[in-house]
């Protein structure tokens, strides 16, 4: 919205707006409402002025209607009884008023909306004038009830959010806390996995016998394993980069068919992207006795456990804080690379 002038004794009010009316107080609203035809009121409070930015579109659609009897006022509302609702607010108010009544009410400056509001409610006026139509009053007593509603929706949507954040803060803690809650209660179990070329040799019976007393065996079972469940399980990748590449082929690589720096003819907007380096990679084998069945199992640390049940804690300095620490010392390395290069004949 946009300042208005002072007046004398602080009250603000228009310029350059002589084809809209004023009224500042109860005797001038109501010679107003006396006006044959369509009357546009930009009603405002003192504090904020009337609606200045709007005052060019309001003089294009008076030349365009060119009519007599489409009338427009600025209206203040602090001394006038009847627009006593709409005080005390900065958004641009426009009240239409036909036959000396209330029939419409727009809130905002969209341009192309108020242009076509006014030119219908004045086509319709002229209807109500000629008998043709009947006005649709409205009560602007409803303006309370309105801004009440506004003010308890914002009210509502405030304790919404601040409740959405204690909830969610909430819930953080809840998940942080069962996080905790599921990383002990995870800690006394590890998973043993036994690979197929094990189980062709009747190691089984021996591995169980080695787990006994130490790890209890909470469930077990045997899968079938083809190329992608091992490279997935033991995360063996399909290729790696070729350590012997030349760096040079990484740094500077070729340019892309045309773009030789040779051609001076070639522009510069008409170069193409230069091609990202194509990395040599080397190919990585499966190696054998990995495919085919595979048994799982699912130990619990039989120690551990009894610790964490009685609320105590490894020590700090002890090398066995988890399941995996006492399985590793048991059967020797956890992954599949660390047991290649425990055992490369394995």
């Amino acid at each position: 919205m946009a300042p208005a002038s002072m007046k004398e004794g602080g009250k603000k009010t228009i310029e350059a707006t002589a084809f809209q009316i004023e009224c500042e107080s109860e005797s001038q609203w109501k010679k107003l409402l006396k006006k044959e035809g369509l009357i546009v009121v930009d009603v405002y409070s003192s504090w904020a002025g009337p609606c200045l930015g709007m005052v060019n579109i309001l003089k294009r659609i008076k030349v365009d209607i060119n009519d007599d009897r489409l009338w427009y006022a600025v209206a203040q509302t602090d001394n006038i009884a009847q627009l006593h609702m709409f005080h005390d607010q900065s958004e641009p108010t426009w009240l239409f008023i036909g036959g000396g009544k209330p029939v419409k009410v727009f809130r905002g400056t969209h341009v192309p909306k108020l242009t076509s509001l006014i030119k219908s409610e004045f086509q319709h006026e002229l209807l109500c004038l000629a008998g043709k139509a009947k006005r649709n009053m409205i009560s602007i007593d409803d303006e309370v009830s309105r801004r009440r509603k506004a003010e308890a929706e914002a009210q509502s949507l405030m304790k919404f959010m601040k409740d959405e954040d204690q909830t969610a803060e909430g819930m953080i803690s809840v998940r942080k806390e069962s996080s905790v809650r599921l990383m002990r209660t995870l800690e006394p179990y590890t998973v043993l996995v036994v690979q197929n070329y094990l189980l062709e040799t009747g190691a089984l019976t021996e591995i169980r016998d080695e787990l006994y007393g130490e790890f209890k065996i909470e469930e077990e079972r045997t899968v079938n394993l083809d190329e992608k469940g091992v490279r997935e399980l033991f995360r063996i990748p399909y290729a790696l980069p070729d350590p012997n590449q030349p760096i040079e082929e990484l740094l500077a690589p070729d340019p892309l068919p045309g773009n030789e720096d040779s051609n001076p003819d070639i522009a510069v907007d008409e170069v193409k992207p230069i091609v990202k380096p194509i990395v040599k990679t080397i190919p990585v084998a499966i190696p054998p006795g990995l495919i085919g069945d595979t048994h799982i199992m699912l130990l619990e640390a039989i120690d551990l456990a009894k610790m964490l049940v009685q609320g105590k804690k490894p020590s700090a300095t002890s090398p066995l804080q988890t399941a995996d620490d006492y399985l590793q010392i048991k059967v020797g390395p956890l992954s599949y690379q660390d047991a290649l290069e425990h055992a490369p004949e394995s």
